[in-house]
Formats: structure tokens, sequence, C-alpha cells
């Protein structure tokens, strides 16, 4: 959970000094881990973020320019050093209400 400063200029272009200047906020709820050393453990998060365009992100998360979403997400470890992780967002443009949702999914092989 956190306060994310609105001072940062994530994007200082012209477009960004239009949106909202609120402080950006982040909750994030998890269940589990999964371990890359242990196979067929797996993961869930919950997220809720609201990154406005001058703030900058707490992560680097697939978060939209000026967007508000909540996020689900699984990971799982099919085999050792093996991650599989997808995730949907419901997202919005926080001025205008723009809906921006995305699906992902990565399969990620550490060495």
């Amino acid at each position: 959970m956190g306060l994310i400063n609105s001072n940062a200029e994530r994007d200082n272009t012209a477009e960004a000094g239009t949106k909202t200047k609120h402080p950006g906020r982040w909750v994030q709820v998890q269940y589990k881990g999964a371990k890359l050393s242990a196979p067929k453990t797996y993961g869930i998060t919950l997220d809720y973020r609201y990154e406005p365009a001058l703030s900058w992100p707490t992560v680097t998360d697939w978060c939209g320019l000026n967007e508000k979403f909540i996020r689900l997400g699984f990971s799982y470890v099919p085999t050792r050093n093996v991650l599989l992780d997808t995730f949907y967002t419901w997202g919005r443009e926080i001025d205008t209400d723009a809906r921006d949702d995305m699906y992902r999914f990565q399969a990620q092989f550490f060495f």
C-alpha cells in the first residue's frame, strides 16, 4: 500500500500537464507466492492503482499514462526456474474515463 508523489513528473509533456494533479496511490494484496526453486507453486495478486500523469509509478508495471485500474494476476512455476505470469487489467483513464483494458501473458526462464 502506498502514496505516490504527484510532483515526480513521470511524463513532463504538454499533454501530461493537462491531466489531474492528485497524488497517486496503490494497494496490492498477494496470496501465496510462486517460488522459482519450488515447482508447482503459484501466486495470486490483486492490485488497485491510481496513477496520475505527473506521478511516478512505484514499480514498472504496465501502467498507462494517467490511469486508474484494478488488476488480477496469476503466477505459476511449472518446473524449476520457469515462471509463467498472466494478468488482466480493467483500466480507465482518470480524466476521461476512457476504457483501457489489457491482458498480458509471459513466460520467464531463469538460468
